[in-house]
């Protein structure tokens, strides 16, 4: 994670990081897909930044981002970690220690709101 926030810094131009800017590594393509058709635009700060242009890249704290992207994946496949894991494109060994140091509960099906 670390090797792919150092890559992300270098790519990014400003204090956003884009999702074009992380590798398929850390959002596959199909989440990058969705995510890309699905959510507004985002600053580090969290305000909405919607501009005039249409766009359809969103920017994060990475951390925001990866805490996102996990619970809505594991909201698509129903709290199945494997599954979850699989689409993410790690361990499910990897997935529950990003659970545990996110302080997300694996024993429940994460809520909507994006936070355990």
């Amino acid at each position: 994670m670390n090797n792919e926030m150092e890559r992300a810094a270098s790519l990014t131009i400003g204090d956003r990081v884009e999702l074009s800017d992380l590798s398929t590594r850390i959002v596959p393509d199909e989440v990058r897909c969705h995510l890309l058709e699905t959510e507004p635009l985002i600053s580090r700060d969290g305000a909405d930044t919607h501009q005039a242009e249409t766009t359809t890249a969103q920017n994060y704290n990475l951390q925001d981002m990866e805490r996102k992207l996990i619970l809505d994946v594991l909201n698509k496949t129903g709290g199945n970690k494997s599954k979850a894991a699989e689409l993410l494109g790690i361990t499910r060994e990897g997935l529950r220690k990003k659970l545990l140091r996110m302080g997300i509960n694996d024993k429940e099906p994460p809520h909507g709101d994006g936070r355990a």
